[in-house]
């Protein structure tokens, strides 16, 4: 969790029934730590967690995992310039078809 903190949005945990210190430890990143009874189904456990979310991109990790802080830093930045430049390149193209709009349909200003 260290290596993303400060650099998400926000963190979800979701524990599926630990016995040891995990809720403990998580609750040192988190408000909150959502309960998902384990039933044997990954998939299920992620999509609840999954659910949980706000955010318009998530990023899944398992408690055994990390990121390289510094990489998801620059990945974040590059997904944000992509993000503005489709935005403007969509807003070219509605602006583009109105004016081919206006030229086909001999719509004056």
């Amino acid at each position: 969790m260290s290596s993303v903190q400060g650099i998400v949005d926000e963190i979800i945990i979701v524990d599926t029934g630990s016995t040891d210190k995990t809720k403990e430890i998580a609750l040192k990143y988190v408000k909150e730590v959502f309960n998902f009874k384990w039933n044997n189904n990954f998939g299920e456990a992620r999509n609840f967690a999954q659910s949980k979310a706000q955010g318009e991109w998530v990023l899944i990790l398992d408690a055994d995992e990390y990121v390289d802080s510094n990489n998801l830093k620059s990945t974040l930045e590059e997904l944000k310039i992509m993000k503005i430049t489709l935005m403007h390149m969509r807003l070219k193209f509605i602006i583009s078809q109105a004016i081919m709009e206006r030229k086909l349909f001999n719509i004056s200003q």
